[in-house]
C-alpha cells in the first residue's frame, strides 16, 4: 500500500512538473502583418503577463497547460487563447475603435465596457499628454462631453476648474471627487497617470455616496508587469510662453491725450503739456513678458516572474509671463508589487511631492500693467525703478490715481508660498477562492505648507493693515499631525451557464488630526529682517493657530448580474458617517441601481454590418455632498485681538447649527451606446440631477450679528443632453486618421429656496456687492442669472447714457433706472470639443478645439478704463479693437460710448448691462507634431523607440469679447462673489514647447 503511494504522489507530481511549460510567440497587426510592440499578454485571472517588445516577441514561463491567454492592446480587440499543448502561440489583432472587451477602471473595482450600465469616459496617457502643464484639468479640456474646464489665470501653479454636468451647489465644494488608484483622494503627477475615468451619472458614482454628487474622476498610475524587461523611459520638454490679451488695447500716449483733452479737466494745458502726446511707456507688454518652463521626466518599470515595478522622478519650473511669479514642483513616485504566494500579493505606492511658488507680491503689479498711464515711466535715466512713493510731488509728476510704483517695491518685497507632501498605500491582495478576492489598503498621508508676505521698509507704497513705516511680515505654516485611511474590498464572480454575478461589500474609515496652523505677523522689523522679530512684543500684531480634527466611515455593497450577455443589472447601497455633521445627523444613505440592454447581442441585430454595436443603458440613485469646513455645526470664537475691560476676551465668529446634515442628488439619466459600421462609435445621454437639502451658507438678519449661517436648505437642478462621436477616416497601412467630436447642453434652475412662511416661494438671495456686478439667486431661475440695469444706449441727441425705466422706457438717471433679471448668465448653453489626429508612418499631427457658447459675462475692468470720465487717472481701453465702438462727438451721432465728461456723464460706468459681453468663444487649444524615429535603427544604438515633439498651446481665440480673455470661472463659492466676472486678471499663454522621448 505505501509503495502504491509513493508512485501515485510521483505521478502526481511529474504531472504538476510537465504541466509548467513556456509560451511564446509574435503579435501582429492584421491589416499589414507589422509586429506590435507593447501589447499586454496576462494569463487570465492573475497578475502574471508581459508586453511584447519591439518586434513584437513576447515570452511567459511556468504557465500551466490550461491556462488562457489574454492578449490586449489600446484601440484593438482583445483575443484569449487557450495554451494547451501548444508551445508557441502567434496573434494577430484587429483595430476597434470602441473595444467593448476593454476593462474599464471605475474606482473600487474594473468592468468590461460591454457591461457598463452607466455614463463612463477613459481616457488613456497618450490623449491627454499633448501639451506641457502640471494640471490634469488643463490636459482634460474639452475631450468630455459634459465636463467643464476652464482656465482662467495663467498664473504659475494656478488649476484649471472642473465641473461635470453643471453646478448644483452654492457654497458647498463644487469639484469632482479625484480617486487615485481606487480610493478617494491621493496625489498624482500627470505623466505617472495611466488612464483618467470620469464618471458622470450615478450608476457609477454612487459607490462613492457623500462625495459623488459633484461626478468622480478616477485615476489610475502606471505600473510594471510581471515577467517584464526593464523599461527606461526619459522625457524632456522645454517651453516658452506669452500672455494672451485677445482685443483688450489700453490707450497710447496721444490716444489718451485726446480723450481727457474733451473731458473739460480744469486748467488742462498748464498741467498737461503737449509734449505728453509723445510720452508712451507700454505697462501692459513691460509687465507681461515671455516666460518660459521646462520638464524632465524619467521612469523605470518592469518586472520578474513575481514582482512587478515602476518609479519615476519629475521635475516642472515654470517662469511666469509677470516677473516675480513661477512655480515649481518635484515628484517622485514609486510602485511595487510582489507575489508572496499564488494567492497573495502585496502592493506599496507612495508618492512624495514638493512645490515652491512666487506670487504677485502686491496686487497693484497686477492693477497698473492694465490702466497705467503711458505717460508715467517707472525707470529712470539710467534704468533704476523709481520711489515715487517717496518722492515729493514737487519734484517727481505722477499722472496714476496712486502713488506707487510696483517696480520698486518688486526689489524687497515678496509673497511666496510652498509645501511638501507624501502619501503610502499598502495593499493587501487575497485570492481566497477562484471566485473570492480580499483587498485592504492603507493609505498614510503627511503634508506641510507654508506661505510669507514680506513688505519691506524701502518701499513706502505699502499701507494698508495700518502699516505706516518699518518692514512688515506675515508667516503661516501648517505643521502636519498625520492622517491615514483604510478601505476593505471583499469582491466576487461568479458564472451559471449564461447567469453571471458580480459583488462587491465594502468598509472604509479615515481619521486626520488635522494640521497644526500657526500663523504670525509683525511690523517694524528692523530692516531687511524677513523673519519675525522677538525684540519688542509692540511689534507684534497679531500671532494665531490651530488644529481640526476629522474622522468619518463608510459601508457600502453593490451587486451586478447578467444574462446571456444582454441584460445587465447593477445595484449599489453606501451608508457614510462623518465628524463634519452634528451629532444624529452624520449618516447618509445612498442607493442606486442602474441597467442595461445589449440589444446587438440580440438575434435580430446579430452579424447586422450596419449596426454592429447598441446598447441602451439608465440609472437612478442618490448620492451626496459633505464638502464643507469640519465641526461648522458648532459654534466658533475668535481670541485673536479681542478684549474686554482690559483683560483678553472671545468674541463670536459663527452660529451653531445643531441640525446640520447631509446634502443630496438625485441623479436621472438613460444613454445610448452605438457602433455604426466599423469606423464610428457614439453614445449620447440625457440627465436629470436634482440636489436636496444644500449645505448652503445663507444669509441671516444683520441683527444677529452675522451675515449668514451654513443650513440644510434650497434645492438646484441641471438637466442636459451630451453627444460624444469617434470615427476612423483613413486607415491604412501607411496612413491613419480619427477625429473624436463631443458636445454637451447644460439648463441649470433654481428650484427651491428658503422663505419666511411655510408654503410660500422662497426669498430671493442678492450675490455680489450693490456698487458691482449683480446676480441674483430666485426660485425659476438660472443660479446665476444677472439681476441689475439694462443698459439702452446713447442717446443720439445729447450723448446721455440711458437705461431702462421702472415703467418699460428709457432713462438717464442712473438711480431711477430698473433692477431686474436680463435673461443671461455665465452658464454656456453648450461646450465641447473636437480632436483630430493624423498618422502617417512616422509622423503625427494632432489638434484640439474647445468651445463654448451661449454665456454673458462681466468685463469688470471697463469700470474703471471704459469710465466715459468718471476716474481720470486710470488709463482708457483704446476703441480700436475691431468690435466697431465708437465715443459720441455730437448730435446726430449713433454712438456706443456716451459723451465724456470730467468727473463721469451721469453715472455711464456703474454697474449695469452695459458691461455685460457674449463669453462664446473657440479656441484651438493645442496642435501638436510629432515624429518616431525608425526602430529598427534605434535597435543597433541600444534604444527601443524615440520621439521628438512640438505643441503648441492657444494658438488661435475666435471671440468677441473685449477684454484680455473670455475664459473666467463660471461658478462661484459663495454669495458675496459673482460667478463669469472678468476683471485685471493674469491671463493665459500661448505656449510652445519642443520635447523628446526616448525609451530604452
Amino acid at each position: 500500500m505505501q509503495r502504491k503511494l509513493t508512485c501515485l504522489l510521483i505521478l502526481l507530481f511529474s504531472l504538476g512538473t510537465y504541466a509548467q511549460v513556456t509560451v511564446r510567440g509574435v503579435v501582429r497587426f492584421t491589416d499589414d502583418a507589422q509586429p506590435l510592440p507593447g501589447v499586454n499578454v496576462v494569463v487570465k485571472s492573475t497578475t502574471i503577463g508581459t508586453v511584447t517588445d519591439v518586434n513584437g516577441n513576447y515570452s511567459l514561463s511556468n504557465i500551466s497547460e490550461d491556462a488562457t491567454l489574454v492578449f490586449s492592446f489600446m484601440g484593438f480587440i482583445t483575443i484569449e487563447e487557450t495554451v494547451g499543448n501548444r508551445r508557441t502561440i502567434d496573434v494577430t489583432l484587429s483595430e476597434e475603435v470602441l473595444n467593448i472587451n476593454e476593462l474599464v477602471v471605475i474606482g473600487y473595482t474594473a468592468v468590461a465596457r460591454s457591461q457598463l450600465t452607466s455614463s463612463v469616459v477613459t481616457l488613456h496617457s497618450e490623449a491627454i499628454t499633448d501639451n506641457i502643464t502640471h494640471d490634469l484639468g488643463s490636459m482634460l479640456q474639452g475631450k468630455v462631453a459634459g465636463l467643464m474646464i476652464t482656465n482662467s489665470s495663467g498664473a504659475p501653479g494656478s488649476s484649471a476648474e472642473m465641473r461635470i454636468r453643471g453646478v448644483g451647489t452654492i457654497t458647498a465644494g463644487q469639484s469632482p471627487l479625484i480617486v487615485v488608484d481606487g480610493i478617494p483622494g491621493g496625489t498624482y503627477d500627470p505623466n505617472d497617470v495611466e488612464n483618467v475615468t470620469i464618471l458622470k451619472d450615478v450608476g457609477a458614482t454612487a459607490i462613492y455616496g457623500a462625495d459623488g454628487a459633484n461626478g468622480v474622476i478616477v485615476i489610475t498610475t502606471k505600473h510594471g508587469r510581471r515577467n517584464q524587461a526593464p523599461e527606461i523611459i526619459f522625457r524632456a520638454n522645454v517651453a516658452v510662453t506669452n500672455a494672451l490679451f485677445g482685443r483688450f488695447k489700453p490707450m497710447n500716449g496721444a490716444e489718451l491725450y485726446d480723450l481727457w483733452e474733451t473731458w473739460g479737466i480744469p486748467n488742462f494745458e498748464s498741467n498737461y503739456p503737449q509734449s505728453l502726446r509723445e510720452e508712451n511707456y507700454d505697462w501692459l507688454n513691460n509687465t507681461f513678458k515671455q516666460g518660459n518652463a521646462q520638464e524632465y521626466y524619467a521612469s523605470v518599470r518592469g518586472g520578474t516572474q513575481n514582482t512587478s515595478y515602476m518609479t519615476s522622478v519629475n521635475h516642472f519650473n515654470q517662469k511666469g509671463t509677470m516677473p516675480g511669479t513661477s512655480y515649481r514642483r518635484n515628484n517622485i513616485r514609486m510602485n511595487f508589487n510582489v507575489q508572496v504566494a499564488p494567492t497573495f500579493d502585496v502592493s506599496i505606492r507612495m508618492n512624495m511631492r514638493e512645490n515652491k511658488t512666487e506670487n504677485l507680491w502686491s496686487y497693484t503689479f497686477n492693477e497698473m500693467a492694465y490702466r497705467g498711464i503711458p505717460w508715467d515711466n517707472p525707470f529712470d535715466e539710467n534704468g533704476d525703478p523709481i520711489n515715487i512713493s517717496g518722492a515729493p510731488v514737487a519734484e517727481k509728476i505722477w499722472y496714476y490715481a496712486n502713488r506707487q510704483n510696483p517696480w520698486h517695491g518688486m526689489q524687497y518685497n515678496y509673497n511666496r508660498g510652498g509645501g511638501t507632501g507624501m502619501n503610502l498605500d499598502i495593499v493587501f491582495n487575497w485570492q481566497i477562492l477562484p471566485w473570492l478576492t480580499a483587498t485592504n489598503t492603507t493609505r498614510l498621508g503627511r503634508s506641510q505648507n507654508w506661505s510669507k508676505i514680506y513688505y519691506d521698509s524701502h518701499d513706502a507704497s505699502q499701507t494698508w493693515n495700518g502699516i505706516t513705516q518699518g518692514s512688515y511680515v506675515e508667516d503661516e505654516s501648517t505643521y502636519p499631525l498625520g492622517s491615514y485611511a483604510n478601505t476593505t474590498l471583499l469582491k466576487t464572480t461568479h458564472r451559471v451557464g449564461s447567469h453571471h454575478l458580480a459583488g462587491l461589500l465594502g468598509y472604509e474609515f479615515s481619521k486626520s488630526e488635522g494640521n497644526y496652523n500657526f500663523g504670525t505677523t509683525a511690523q517694524q522689523q528692523p530692516t531687511g529682517m524677513d523673519v519675525v522679530s522677538t525684540g519688542s512684543a509692540a511689534t507684534m500684531r497679531s500671532t494665531g493657530g490651530y488644529a481640526t480634527p476629522s474622522a468619518g466611515w463608510s459601508a457600502f455593497a453593490q451587486m451586478s448580474y447578467s444574462f446571456d450577455e444582454k441584460y445587465l443589472v447593477t445595484a449599489s447601497f453606501r451608508s457614510d458617517a462623518n465628524s463634519r455633521f452634528a451629532p444624529g445627523r452624520r449618516v447618509g444613505y445612498f442607493p442606486a441601481v442602474s441597467a442595461g440592454w445589449l440589444v446587438s447581442n440580440e438575434g435580430f441585430l446579430k452579424g447586422n454590418n450596419m449596426l454592429t454595436y447598441l446598447k441602451l443603458r439608465g440609472s437612478y440613485g442618490l448620492t451626496g455632498n459633505s464638502n464643507i469646513g469640519d465641526f461648522v455645526y458648532l459654534d466658533a470664537y475668535s481670541f485673536s485681538n479681542v478684549t474686554y475691560l482690559g483683560v483678553p476676551g472671545a468674541q463670536p465668529t459663527r452660529l451653531a447649527n445643531p441640525d446640520l446634515g447631509w446634502e443630496s442628488a438625485i441623479m436621472t439619466s438613460v444613454g445610448i451606446d452605438f457602433k455604426l459600421f466599423t469606423w464610428l462609435d457614439g453614445s449620447i445621454d440625457i440627465y436629470k440631477n436634482l440636489n436636496k437639502y444644500l449645505l448652503f451658507a445663507a444669509p441671516v438678519a444683520p441683527s444677529t450679528g452675522f451675515y449668514s449661517y451654513t443650513r440644510n436648505i434650497g434645492e438646484v437642478s441641471n438637466r442636459g443632453l451630451e453627444l460624444e462621436l469617434s470615427t476612423i477616416n483613413i486607415n491604412t497601412s501607411n496612413w491613419r486618421w480619427t477625429t473624436s467630436f463631443n458636445i454637451g447642453f447644460n439648463k441649470n434652475r433654481v428650484e427651491k429656496l428658503p422663505s419666511d412662511e411655510p408654503g410660500k416661494s422662497g426669498n430671493p438671495i442678492m450675490v455680489g456687492s450693490a456698487d458691482a456686478a449683480r446676480q441674483r439667486m430666485e426660485e425659476g431661475h438660472e443660479l446665476y442669472g444677472w439681476y441689475m440695469q439694462e443698459w439702452r444706449g446713447v442717446d443720439p441727441d445729447t450723448g446721455d447714457p440711458l437705461w431702462t425705466s421702472e415703467d418699460g422706457g428709457v432713462t438717464n438717471n442712473y438711480a431711477s433706472a430698473k433692477i431686474d433679471w436680463l435673461g443671461s448668465s455665465p452658464n454656456p448653453k453648450f461646450s465641447g470639443g473636437l480632436q483630430n489626429t493624423v498618422l502617417y508612418k512616422g509622423f503625427s499631427l494632432g489638434a484640439n478645439i474647445f468651445f463654448l457658447y451661449g454665456n454673458t459675462i462681466y468685463n469688470g475692468t471697463r469700470s474703471s478704463m471704459d469710465n466715459d470720465g468718471r476716474q481720470a487717472q486710470y488709463n482708457q481701453i483704446s476703441l480700436d479693437n475691431g468690435l466697431g465702438w465708437s465715443r459720441w462727438e455730437k448730435p446726430g451721432d449713433n454712438a456706443t460710448h456716451p459723451l465724456p465728461v470730467y468727473g463721469g456723464n451721469k453715472n455711464s460706468s456703474s454697474a449695469s448691462s452695459r458691461h455685460l459681453e457674449d463669453g462664446s468663444f473657440l479656441r484651438l487649444r493645442n496642435v501638436n507634431i510629432g515624429y518616431d524615429f525608425s526602430k529598427t535603427l534605434l535597435h543597433y544604438i541600444g534604444v527601443s523607440s524615440a520621439r521628438v515633439f512640438l505643441s503648441g498651446d492657444n494658438l488661435l481665440t475666435l471671440s468677441k469679447f473685449s477684454g484680455a480673455d473670455p475664459e473666467t470661472n463660471l461658478s462661484s463659492s459663495g454669495i458675496n462673489n459673482v460667478a463669469g466676472s472678468v476683471n485685471y486678471i493674469y491671463p493665459v499663454n500661448r505656449t510652445f514647447s519642443l520635447g523628446i522621448e526616448l525609451k530604452f
